[in-house]
């Protein structure tokens, strides 16, 4: 009898975003202003991160905008909330995105997804979670 040799799968978790001032020199690469925060990662597996931009409100809902630039700034996705997280989950190479729009409830979310056809992020239509603490 053969023996196989399984190989571990790496583990994904959702992520979360560590938003910093944004430095002079993107402001004038990107359209953004300067009293917004700035976080970068990698959606697309490329090396290359993108940049995700929010407001500096401390008690609402941020306004949230999400862009890549190589020659030039293009925007991939906006939306209000009051927080996103990276999700584990892949769409046309592209991670997915939780946005929460309940600041008491970790458990209700609704996922934006990558569109190629659109080129950025879109809702899933009917999809979100809305469940209750555990």
């Amino acid at each position: 009898m053969a023996s196989v040799a399984l190989k571990p799968l790496p583990a994904y978790a959702l992520e979360k975003l560590s938003f910093v001032p944004t430095p002079p020199a993107i402001i004038t690469k990107i359209p953004t202003s300067d009293n917004r925060l700035m976080a970068r990662a990698d959606l697309n597996g490329d090396g290359l991160k993108e940049y995700i931009f929010s407001d500096d409100n401390k008690d609402g809902l941020h306004d949230f905008e999400i862009y890549a630039y190589e020659d030039e700034a293009v925007l991939l996705g906006q939306f209000s909330a009051f927080k996103i997280m990276l999700s584990d989950s892949v769409r046309h190479g592209v991670r997915s995105l939780y946005v929460y729009n309940n600041p008491n409830n970790d458990y209700a979310y609704q996922v934006y997804e990558w569109h190629a056809e659109q080129s950025r992020y879109s809702l899933i239509a009917g999809l979100s979670q809305q469940g209750g603490a555990p």
